[in-house]
């Protein structure tokens, strides 16, 4: 039962197991929240303006978001016929004590990562 579902979620480009290989690039950053609202918080950057993302998979109990990421087009990617623009990213969050919370975003797509990690971060280093 379990193989069909992963070749579904393969297929539909969802699978988040594909982001935790150790060949994926990941960047990671300490919030002082407890993982919860740190969960939240990430969820509310992810529905605002922003960053523009469309959630694709929420997994609460392992505290882990799958998400296709877009970033502004560049010159001299106007030409092309994919749009390289596009990413998944995996944001996956682990304790890293009572009120702290670390917070790894991975994507094959390096480029992707730091501009998630470029958009999310500074938001959650806030005090709201």
């Amino acid at each position: 039962c379990s193989a069909p579902k992963r070749i579904g979620e393969n297929i539909a480009g969802t699978y988040m197991g594909r982001l935790q290989r150790d060949d994926v690039k990941g960047i990671s950053q300490v919030a002082e929240q407890d993982i919860e609202e740190c969960f939240d918080k990430v969820l509310a950057i992810l529905q605002s303006n922003i960053i523009e993302v469309e959630v694709l998979k929420i997994d609460r109990r392992r505290h882990s978001i799958m998400a296709l990421v877009s970033r502004d087009p560049e010159l001299d990617d106007i030409d092309s016929v994919f749009d390289a623009n596009s990413a998944d990213v995996g944001i996956f969050l682990a304790s890293a004590g009572p009120k702290a919370t670390r917070v790894e975003i991975r994507s094959l797509s390096s480029i992707t990562a730091d501009y998630t990690a470029m958009k999310i971060f500074p938001v959650l280093q806030t005090k709201e």
